[in-house]
C-alpha cells in the first residue's frame, strides 16, 4: 500500500466533531432517571427503579430494584464492580455468578466504587456516605464497611484516588497509609463537619 492511499484510507476513518452526537438508546420500559458506567459495564435505572444492564449491545431487564447505582473498577485483569443503594439506603452487591444482587449490611445515602491498588483487602474502592454524613470504606477481607473518621456529603473514586465534598464545599482528597519507611509520617485528613 502507498502513503498516499493510506493517508487517504486513515482519513476517512477520522470522523469531524461537527458528526459526533448522541443518540437515543431504546429498549427498556419507561424512563430513564439514572445511568452508571465503567470499564465494561453500564447499567441504568428507570422510573420505576427497575434495573437495566447493556449487555450484547441493548438493555436488558435484571431482577430487583434500586434507586442509585455505582459501577467501576475495572481493569484489564478484573471486571467492573456494580454497587447499589434502595430507596431505604439499603446497600446492595452484584454478584456475577448469580447474575443477581446480595444486600449487605449497613445503610447509605451514596456510593462510590473505582479501581483498587492499595493492598489486598480492596481490590476496589468501594466508598458510601449516610445519611449522617459518616464516611465508609469497603473492605472485602472482612466483608464489612469499615467507618472513616470525617464527614462528607459528596465522595468518588478514581484511578486509585478517593476525593469528597464536606458541608462547606471544602474539597479533601484521602490520604492512604503509606508503608512503614523511618522519617515519614503517616496522616490522614482531618474532615470537619460543619
Amino acid at each position: 500500500m502507498t502513503k498516499t492511499m493510506l493517508l487517504l484510507c486513515l482519513a476517512a476513518l477520522i470522523v469531524p466533531a461537527s458528526a459526533q452526537h448522541f443518540k437515543q438508546v431504546t429498549g427498556f420500559t419507561g424512563s430513564m432517571v439514572e445511568v452508571a458506567a465503567g470499564r465494561s459495564e453500564v447499567w441504568g435505572i428507570n422510573t420505576s427503579s427497575q434495573l437495566f444492564r447493556l449487555a450484547g449491545g441493548k438493555f436488558v431487564s435484571v431482577p430487583g430494584t434500586l434507586n442509585r447505582i455505582a459501577v467501576g473498577g475495572g481493569t484489564l485483569l478484573q471486571k467492573d464492580e456494580i454497587w447499589g443503594l434502595d430507596s431505604s439506603g439499603n446497600v446492595f452487591h452484584f454478584n456475577y455468578g448469580k447474575k443477581s444482587f446480595t444486600q449487605l449490611p449497613g445503610s447509605l445515602s451514596q456510593i462510590a466504587v473505582g479501581e483498587g491498588d492499595i493492598d489486598s483487602c480492596h481490590p476496589y474502592e468501594v466508598w458510601g456516605i449516610n445519611v449522617n454524613e459518616n464516611i465508609f470504606r469497603y473492605n472485602y477481607c472482612t466483608k464489612k464497611f469499615d467507618s472513616i473518621p470525617g464527614f462528607l456529603t459528596v465522595i468518588a473514586t478514581c484511578g486509585g484516588g478517593v476525593w469528597g465534598i464536606n458541608s462547606s464545599s471544602e474539597l479533601f482528597a484521602f490520604q492512604f497509609q503509606q508503608p512503614d519507611i523511618p522519617g515519614h509520617d503517616i496522616q490522614r485528613p482531618h474532615i470537619p463537619r460543619s
